[in-house]
């Protein structure tokens, strides 16, 4: 599975350049989240993996990945979902990464980490290239966005309860 996700990763970093990158981006949005509802565990995964690509899911893939989450019952799509939605860096995304900071399985701790970071950078919080420090930290704790973050105002689509 690592395998996979590299080279995705791989293919993205190398056509990734302007407009050809949006254009990458539309093209894997679309069959990632129709994947989301996949009977198959393994393609929801990939459809989670696919959309943390990058700077992460595009705006229309974040309602339907945010309930996507609400049922998934696999750990590890759970994680990868987790992942996918810290990187889009909507305020709504924090306090599920934060009910997983300190679960009692270890992977689920670290997928959860990977995604505190990436919600971190996808809100001018903290540089990409930094390490996130283990908790207790002040990064662990409630955060203020810059006023143009992701973070900084409701999310579109994610209205009321989730499904």
């Amino acid at each position: 599975m690592r395998i996979w996700s590299v080279l995705v990763a791989m293919s993205l970093a190398l056509s990734c350049a302007g407009v050809g990158c949006r254009l990458v981006q539309s093209r894997r949005t679309m069959p990632a989240i129709a994947m989301l509802d996949s009977a198959d565990w393994m393609v929801r995964q990939r459809a989670a993996v696919a959309l943390a690509e990058g700077a992460g899911p595009p705006a229309e893939a974040v309602p339907p990945l945010y309930r996507a989450m609400f049922k998934e019952r696999n750990p590890q799509v759970y994680g990868a979902m987790l992942i996918a939605i810290g990187a889009s860096g909507i305020a709504e995304a924090r306090p599920l990464i934060d009910a997983r900071i300190n679960d009692p399985d270890g992977d689920m701790q670290q997928w959860a980490r990977t995604a505190l970071k990436r919600w971190l950078v996808a809100n001018s919080l903290m540089d990409p290239q930094e390490e996130l420090p283990p908790p207790p930290h002040r990064l662990y704790g409630p955060a203020t966005p810059p006023p143009d973050s992701p973070a900084s105002k409701p999310t579109p689509g994610l209205e009321g309860r989730p499904l």
